[in-house]
């Protein structure tokens, strides 16, 4: 899906360049200490003893029926290769994302503005730099696996919901994993 030229990155682990694995430490890094900075500077708190006090577990199972059937259709009539991309995105981070509302449906619901807030923020900074990115050819897209639709001509669709959707991810985790009393 991503291309990288030799003579942009530092060095390889892998597949994939030293500034990938950077990447997503310091975009959780990032995601985690505006989280807090947020619930400590705005009093986001809430007297929720437990994450996982409410858990549902038909909702739990409810959406990994509904993740599983959408894997077979997948298997049985794999998607072109233009949707690569989208179809990575949607099928592994959105059915994780409702999985952790179904888990702590209290910690969620009760830290709704402060997630939408770090989802804004985050998903838009790592939007604008990736743009940035991308024009000086830091890297590329593999135009046969995106949709095509790009924002200013520049970047797919899917990375920008990549930025939003892993923000998103890293808050919710972040939120749930705090102890009670620090959320």
């Amino acid at each position: 899906i991503w291309g990288f030229p030799r003579n942009r990155v530092l060095g390889w682990i892998g597949y994939l360049p030293i500034e990938e694995y950077l990447f997503f430490l310091l975009q959780s890094m990032n995601v985690m200490l505006l989280t807090r900075w947020l619930l400590l500077e705005f009093g986001w708190r809430t007297n929720i003893e437990s994450g996982f006090a409410d858990m549902s577990p038909m909702a739990v199972i409810d959406i990994l029926i509904i993740w599983g059937a959408a894997w077979l259709m997948v298997w049985l009539r794999p998607p072109k290769p233009s949707n690569h991309y989208a179809v990575h995105l949607l099928f592994w981070f959105l059915p994780v994302i409702c999985l952790l509302w179904a888990v702590a449906p209290d910690v969620m619901a009760s830290h709704e503005g402060l997630l939408f807030l770090v989802f804004l923020v985050m998903g838009t900074y790592y939007t604008l730099a990736d743009v940035v990115a991308v024009k000086e050819g830091t890297w590329h897209f593999d135009e046969k696996q995106i949709t095509g639709y790009k924002f200013g001509r520049i970047l797919p669709w899917e990375e920008a919901a990549f930025f939003y959707l892993t923000s998103l991810l890293v808050a919710q985790s972040y939120l749930i994993l705090l102890p009670p009393e620090a959320r």
